[in-house]
C-alpha cells in the first residue's frame, strides 16, 4: 500500500478523520483556499487533509504544511481521472469539499469516495455541479474566501478571521534579490503586474504609463514590472516599457521568475498594483498591500481580500453602462465582458488608492516614511 494512502487510512481524531478538498485552478483561486485549510487545521488539528490540485497551481501552496497534495495534470485527459481514482482506491473520506464547480472538477468527484460531498448552492453551481454533490453551502453574496470558509462551517467549525501564513521558501527569496538590489535608500519598492489572464481585464498601455510616471515623480518609488512568461504578458510589458522610454528606470522581471519565485518577489516588495489576476492574491497571502484594478468583476467577489479598501472597484458603473442594471440587481457571479470595460478605471482613482496605501500605518517601514502629498 502506498505510504500516502496508508497515512490517510490511519487518521483518527475528534471531528472528521479524513477530509478531501478539490480545487484544481486557477492560481488566484487556489491561493484563496488557504484560509479554509488553516481553519480546518485549527478546528481539527488531527484530521488528515488531502487536496487534489492542478499540477500547474501546486507551486503556489506546495510549502503549506500538513496537507497531502495529489497533483492533477489536465493535459492527460481521461487518464488523469483514472490515475487519481487509483491513488484513492480503498480510501473513504468523512467529507469531500467540492470547491470548484467547473466541468473538469465535477467529473472528478465520482472518483472520490466520501460520506458527504459538499458543494456550492444553486446560484453558484454550474456545469451540473449539484448532480455530483449531496449537500451545499448556503447561498450568499460573499467573497470567494468567505465562500470557502462556509465549507468549514458546514463541518461544524466557527471560522475566525481569514489567515494565510503561507511560507515563502528562503532559497526563492535569495534568488529574487537580484531584482531588488542594491537598496541604497529607504525608497519603497512598488511592483506593477499589468497583465491578467483575460485580456479584457487589462488596463490600457497609456494608463499604465501615466500611472508609472506619476508614481516615480510624486513618490520617487522604485518600480518592478512583474508577470509570467506568456507571449501576451511579454507583449504588454514591452509596450509599457516602450511608452516609458529608455531613460526611465524600471526593473523588468516579466517572464524572468518561476511561479514560486514570483511569489517570493511579491513578498519582498512594499506595494503591488495589479488587475484581477493571480499575483494580486499571492501578494495578499504574504501580507503585501495591493491596489487592485477591477471593473469586469466586483472586488467584493474576488478582490485582494485584505486590500479591498485599496481596490478601485468600477464594477457597478460597468454593470449600469453595459448591462443596464446595478451590481446589486445582478447575480453574484456576473461578469462584464466588454473589451473596453477597464476604461472605467481612471488613473486618478488609482492614484487616490496609492495615496491611501502610502498613508496607512500598517504598511512596512519603507512606506511608513512616505508622506502622502497634500
Amino acid at each position: 500500500m502506498p505510504s500516502a494512502v496508508a497515512s490517510l487510512l490511519s487518521g483518527s481524531s475528534p471531528g472528521p478523520a479524513r477530509l478531501c478538498l478539490v480545487r484544481l485552478s486557477a492560481l488566484g483561486d487556489v491561493c484563496l483556499v488557504v484560509p479554509l485549510i488553516r481553519e480546518l487545521q485549527r478546528s481539527f488539528p488531527n484530521t488528515s487533509l488531502t487536496w487534489v490540485i492542478g499540477q500547474e497551481s501546486l507551486p503556489v501552496v506546495a510549502e503549506l504544511p500538513g496537507v497531502h497534495f495529489i497533483p492533477f495534470d489536465k493535459r492527460r485527459g481521461w487518464r488523469e481521472y483514472r490515475r487519481v481514482g487509483t491513488i484513492l482506491r480503498g480510501v473513504r473520506f468523512d467529507a469531500l469539499l467540492a470547491l470548484q464547480a467547473s466541468l473538469r472538477a465535477n467529473l472528478l468527484y465520482p472518483w472520490i469516495r466520501a460520506n458527504r460531498k459538499i458543494g456550492f448552492d444553486a446560484h453558484r453551481a454550474r456545469d451540473g455541479h449539484r448532480w455530483f454533490t449531496t449537500e451545499s453551502i448556503p447561498p450568499a453574496r460573499e467573497h470567494f474566501v468567505d465562500a470557502y470558509l462556509a465549507f468549514a462551517q458546514a463541518l461544524g467549525c466557527r471560522p475566525g478571521p481569514a489567515r494565510w501564513d503561507l511560507p515563502v521558501p528562503t532559497a526563492e527569496t535569495a534568488q529574487v534579490q537580484q531584482f531588488l538590489t542594491p537598496r541604497v535608500d529607504d525608497r519603497p519598492v512598488v511592483a506593477l503586474n499589468p497583465s491578467a489572464s483575460k485580456p479584457s481585464r487589462n488596463w490600457s498601455v497609456d494608463r499604465y504609463v501615466e500611472l508609472t510616471r506619476t508614481l516615480a515623480n510624486r513618490w520617487n518609488v522604485r518600480l518592478v514590472l512583474t508577470g509570467g512568461p506568456g507571449a501576451n504578458e511579454r507583449k504588454l510589458a514591452n509596450a509599457i516599457l516602450s511608452g516609458l522610454g529608455s531613460d526611465f528606470s524600471v526593473v523588468d522581471a516579466v517572464g524572468k521568475t518561476s511561479l514560486s519565485q514570483l511569489f517570493a518577489l511579491l513578498a519582498e516588495v512594499d506595494l503591488l498594483i495589479s488587475p484581477d489576476t493571480g499575483p494580486a492574491h499571492f501578494a495578499n497571502a504574504v501580507g503585501t498591500p495591493v491596489v487592485g484594478l477591477y471593473a469586469a468583476v466586483p472586488a467584493t467577489l474576488s478582490g485582494p481580500y485584505h486590500s479591498r479598501h485599496l481596490t478601485v472597484d468600477a464594477f457597478d458603473a460597468a454593470a449600469r453602462k453595459y448591462l443596464g442594471r446595478s451590481a446589486a440587481e445582478l447575480p453574484w457571479n456576473t461578469r462584464v465582458r466588454s473589451p473596453d470595460v477597464m476604461e472605467l478605471v481612471t488613473v486618478q482613482a488609482v492614484v487616490e488608492k496609492v495615496t491611501m496605501a502610502f498613508s496607512e500605518r500598517s504598511l512596512r517601514p519603507g512606506l511608513r516614511k512616505i508622506l502622502a502629498p497634500s
